[in-house]
């Protein structure tokens, strides 16, 4: 058999041809890690926890260690959104002090 020099395949200098490729390597890498479930989980609890820390001082509006004997064990309320405690300090404040504490920590263990 005979083969016809017109059908015959060149070999390509591969040196010469460059290649685009269809999705950049940050999308290929975004695209595998919140394909995963588990990923997704994790990652959503760790930046809820460094956005927590972040904003704590704008979302806790009481100073922590400020005492007010006439509110202690209050009621939550619009005042105390959780409460007082027996020394009237806001329960608030402490409840986002520990979730700081927290995302502070968490990349110890």
């Amino acid at each position: 058999m005979a083969e016809n020099p017109e059908t015959k395949v060149k070999p390509v200098d591969t040196e010469s041809v460059s290649v685009i490729p269809r999705h950049s390597e940050w999308r290929r890498v975004a695209r595998v890690f919140f394909g995963r479930r588990l990923a997704l989980i994790g990652f959503i609890i760790v930046m809820t926890l460094v956005l927590t820390a972040i904003f704590a001082p704008w979302i806790a509006t009481h100073d922590p260690y400020k005492t007010d004997l006439r509110n202690k064990l209050a009621k939550p309320g619009r005042e105390h959104f959780l409460g007082t405690d027996a020394t009237g300090r806001e329960a608030w404040p402490w409840d986002w002090q520990r979730r700081t504490l927290a995302a502070g920590y968490s990349p110890l263990s």
